[in-house]
């Protein structure tokens, strides 16, 4: 089979070739599926000491701001690891991030996000095609043909739909070398004709603004495979809104003989969903009970 990560320099062992009943066993063994047991989770939440020192200047600011709520430790980690020094950034996601939870009833805990996305799932059927750990990062493998904009009209809809986004960035995140580190994101997109790409525009851009530019993560590198020239454009489009460092690391073009899900879907899309949720459940309840429990 062709290398699916010809493209570029990103690569992942194709965990789906061979018998799906074998696919748990033999990603467990390298570290495929993410559970606590299965890597190191206490070196991969340890901090330098400037590190932890940025968080409790961040911590101590949010306690003097008026308007802010108070946030976990972790989160404390989390902002210093992706601002820095830069306090009024810091208190700026926070205030932000509070005005989305309240206003789409997210209650940013493991059980509100093991719902959430099991919705979004529901709502965009082979959406997310593949969660996985993969030397040190967390992937996630999209289709975006399969985004329709015309189901997130209602607020219930909208709700699963940002608040399944979220939960996505929450899931890159359950340790601090996951944050250092960055995601990793794949998505196929073969079979997109111009009008949609339009709406998956507006959708992209909606999604950036309310979540992606205020959640603090980082994204290590985006590959987009089997674009056509429509979605080519949309994607250079999209590019002046994101962060100038991840401009640089995103791959349009990419090329595979087949469509990505033709490697994930196996052998059913509803042992597939069955598969990813797995992963999502453990990767969210990591990431919550490290939360609840570390200390600064």
């Amino acid at each position: 089979m062709a290398d699916l990560h010809q493209g570029g320099d990103f690569e992942e062992e194709d965990l789906f070739e061979m018998d799906p009943n074998e696919v748990d066993e033999r990603a467990e063994d390298r570290g495929g599926i993410v559970r606590a047991g299965h890597h190191d989770n206490t070196e991969r939440m340890l901090l330098s000491d400037h590190e932890r020192n940025q968080a409790i200047i961040i911590k101590e600011a949010i306690a003097a701001a008026p308007n802010v709520d108070p946030v976990s430790d972790f989160m404390c980690v989390q902002l210093a690891l992706i601002d820095g020094d830069n306090i009024e950034a810091a208190l700026e996601r926070v205030h932000h991030l509070e005005c989305f939870r309240e206003e789409y009833g997210i209650h940013d805990t493991a059980t509100d996000g093991r719902k959430c996305f099991a919705d979004f799932i529901e709502l965009f059927p082979t959406f997310h095609l593949c969660f996985t750990f993969d030397s040190g990062n967390y992937v996630m493998i999209y289709d975006n043909t399969k985004f329709d904009a015309n189901k997130v009209k209602t607020e219930e809809n909208i709700r699963t739909w940002l608040g399944g986004t979220y939960y996505s960035c929450a899931i890159y995140c359950p340790d601090f070398e996951a944050i250092r580190s960055g995601a990793i994101i794949v998505s196929e997109n073969k079979g997109y004709a111009w009008k949609r790409d339009m709406r998956l525009l507006e959708g992209l851009k909606r999604v950036w603004s309310e979540v992606g530019t205020v959640y603090p993560m980082s994204i290590q590198k985006v590959k987009h495979f089997n674009t056509g020239t429509a979605m080519n454009v949309v994607l250079s489009m999209v590019k002046p809104f994101l962060p100038k460092h991840l401009q640089k690391n995103i791959e349009v073009g990419c090329q595979f003989e087949q469509r990505l899900d033709s490697l994930y879907l196996v052998p059913t899309v509803e042992e597939a969903n069955k598969r990813l949720l797995a992963r999502v459940e453990e990767t969210l309840q990591l990431r919550y009970d490290n939360e609840r429990t570390f200390r600064l």
